[in-house]
């Protein structure tokens, strides 16, 4: 059985409350609390700890505590991308997806979004980074075997290029930079590169038929040739 509370703890950590805060909660006491702890300890980044005085000298001034803890809070993550962006020991990809999540905040930030929005858009690009980091490494695919020696019709290159017409107005390429696996970007420069070759290739079949047609009607309106005597 729990013992019975103490006579008048509540009023106490009440009146502390309204003391240092002006509000009758001392939920409002234990917030201020954390921020102070956050603006000493030496093991947050600079720009926490200054955060977290900045947001301290606000409640003094009047403002809000819930807006400076979810202001503190954003700093928190958005300092947290920053570090797994910039961690080396990270693998490529979350240090890709840590620095697109973090210039999404910065983004926001610029705009002054309100407080709890900047504090929920924070914490959640931060957890999408870090899932990114706890993703099991995809099965190896084996790339498709190309069919040596058999050879399509233009209709089926017709129709293939028809499906990929304007294939990438539909990808984010900051999310594909930051999601795509080093294999599978390697892949699809390979295809970019042969695709490449094969149209200066096609171009180059395509271009001699219309010179050389070009050259013998501008040779026959020069050198008019002579009738072939019967």
């Amino acid at each position: 059985m729990a013992p019975p509370p103490r006579p008048g703890s509540g009023k106490t950590r009440e009146q502390a409350a309204l003391m240092v805060t002006g509000r009758n909660s001392y939920t409002s006491l234990e917030r201020i609390s954390r921020l102070q702890d956050l603006a000493n300890d030496p093991a947050q980044p600079a720009r926490v700890r200054e955060r977290a005085a900045a947001e301290l000298e606000a409640v003094d001034a009047g403002a809000s505590i819930t807006a400076a803890v979810q202001n503190t809070n954003a700093e928190l993550s958005w300092a947290e991308l920053d570090r797994l962006a910039a961690d080396e020991s990270q693998p490529v990809m979350v240090r890709r997806r840590a620095e697109s999540e973090a210039a999404r905040v910065r983004e926001q930030a610029a705009r002054d979004a309100k407080a709890a929005e900047l504090e929920a858009l924070a914490k959640e690009a931060l957890a999408r980074a870090k899932a990114a980091s706890k993703k099991r490494p995809s099965q190896r695919r084996t790339p498709a075997t190309p069919l040596e020696g058999v050879v399509l019709p233009p209709r089926a290159f017709v129709h293939v290029w028809a499906e990929l017409g304007g294939w990438w107005h539909h990808y984010d390429p900051a999310q594909i930079a930051a999601e795509v696996t080093d294999e599978d970007w390697e892949r699809f420069e390979v295809t970019v590169a042969g695709t490449i070759a094969f149209a200066e290739h096609v171009r180059t079949l395509r271009t001699p038929e219309t010179d050389t047609a070009d050259e013998d009607s501008e040779e026959t309106a020069t050198h008019p040739r002579e009738p072939i005597a019967v």
